[in-house]
């Protein structure tokens, strides 16, 4: 019973700790084009957190999304 119950809590630990070490495996055009479509946000703290994950795709990520972004009325909008 008590190996049972380690087994148990040990399981349940390795289940809910994995997810904070998977890594991100995306491109960075796939990460602008996902950040890009989340515009504009429903709220100030997403635009926040929208805001940040931007400035974490370092400079390479910040000219990609400049060059996404048109003025409204000159594309296909």
């Amino acid at each position: 019973m008590k190996i049972k119950r380690i087994l148990l809590i040990a399981s349940l630990f390795l289940l809910v700790s994995s997810p904070s070490y998977s890594q991100d495996n995306r491109t960075i055009e796939t990460k602008v084009a996902d950040l890009l479509a989340q515009l504009p946000a429903n709220n100030n703290q997403s635009t926040d957190k929208l805001m940040n994950d931007m400035l974490v795709l370092g400079e390479d990520g910040l000219t990609l999304i400049c060059s996404r972004i048109i003025p409204a009325g000159t594309g296909d909008d």
